[in-house]
């Protein structure tokens, strides 16, 4: 993409990178005494790569600026109107490729989260 364009907005928008998704029969055959240690683990390895793919992003963008990338910032009004035309995309993958359900909890759980941190 870089190759073609030389502008890009500072929009922190990206998919769900990974899951772990485990069902409820597979979870109950799990011993009890390993559960804590398997969320601690999944917990942490995400924290870690999350932090990894943060700062691979931060540094590709220094990188392509340093060859001409030019990186606008978005008016808060600006990226109102994109979220609400991303939101227009759902109704394809709720229900069809992510279960309305997963959606609404994790929506619940992000706006909890903003609003415990003040976001």
């Amino acid at each position: 993409w870089f190759g073609l364009a030389k502008h890009m907005t500072d929009v922190k928008w990206a998919p769900l990178v990974g899951a772990t998704v485990v069902t409820d029969r597979a979870w109950k055959r799990i011993p009890a005494a390993l559960k804590p240690r398997l969320r601690k683990s999944a917990r942490d390895i995400g924290i870690r790569l999350q932090r990894k793919i943060r700062k691979l992003g931060v540094d590709a963008v220094k990188v392509m600026k340093k060859h001409g990338l030019s990186v606008h910032a978005v008016p808060p009004e600006a990226m109102a109107a994109w979220e609400k035309g991303a939101r227009r995309g759902y109704p394809m993958l709720i229900g069809h490729i992510v279960p309305e359900g997963s959606v609404a909890e994790v929506e619940r759980l992000r706006d909890a989260f903003r609003a415990r941190h003040g976001r």
